[in-house]
């Protein structure tokens, strides 16, 4: 009487499906079904979450350093510094200064008045 044939064990079916060939063989059963591969849909999903997450970061530290870019600070000077750069450029651009420039003092005010916020720091 011949013998039943016993199924290989789940490790080895993992093993051979992970490998090179298995997943060669697993894309082509795929296409022959005409299944997408589930790793590549997953893969795009992933990717693109990330892509916008990561365009919501960038956007957010933009938001973040556009006081400083105005102010023409880097984020990292002591507030006491920012604070003495605004007093200069308000002295300069105040409508009664050197050079009146009413919307660059509203500017550079409101780069401060955000600064302070980003900082809680009292104006």
């Amino acid at each position: 009487m011949p013998r039943k044939r016993q199924s290989p064990p789940v490790q080895v079916i993992d093993a051979i499906l992970h490998s090179p060939i298995g997943s060669t063989l697993n894309d082509k059963l795929r296409q022959t079904l005409g299944l997408n591969p589930v790793k590549s849909v997953v893969d795009e999903r992933l990717k693109a979450e990330a892509r916008d997450a990561g365009e919501k970061i960038r956007s957010r530290m933009e938001e973040d350093n556009r006081p400083y870019k105005v102010l023409g600070v880097d984020p990292a000077m002591p507030f006491e510094d920012i604070k003495t750069v605004y007093l200069a450029l308000m002295k300069r651009y105040h409508p009664d200064g050197k050079k009146p420039n009413p919307k660059k003092a509203t500017e550079l005010n409101k780069a401060y008045e955000e600064i302070c916020r980003l900082r809680n720091e009292p104006k």
